[in-house]
């Protein structure tokens, strides 16, 4: 029973990106993570920049496909949406 659960966990991941969090460490985290990943974005807090450049770094390593973002751009801390777009865009 297990086996076919896990078996069934297989085939629906695959062919999928896996969505990780940004942390400090994130060419080891990208080395241990064996598929092409997607960045969920997080909150910028009060140190956007910080955050952007982690996501720049993380975004030049190989199996990382891209960014999924939501209230971190709807919800800047200076609420400027579009130069958090823009800057977000940029980086792609």
């Amino acid at each position: 029973m297990l086996d076919e659960r896990l078996r069934v966990i297989g085939e629906t991941r695959a062919r999928r990106p896996g969505a990780i969090a940004v942390t400090d460490d994130m060419e080891r985290v990208a080395d241990a993570f064996t598929l092409p990943a997607v960045l969920l974005g997080g909150d910028l807090g009060d140190r956007p920049d910080e955050v952007f450049g982690r996501w720049q770094r993380a975004l030049a390593l190989p199996n990382i496909h891209g960014l999924v973002v939501g209230r971190t751009l709807l919800y800047p801390p200076d609420d400027d949406v579009a130069a958090a777009v823009d800057t977000t865009v940029s980086l792609l």
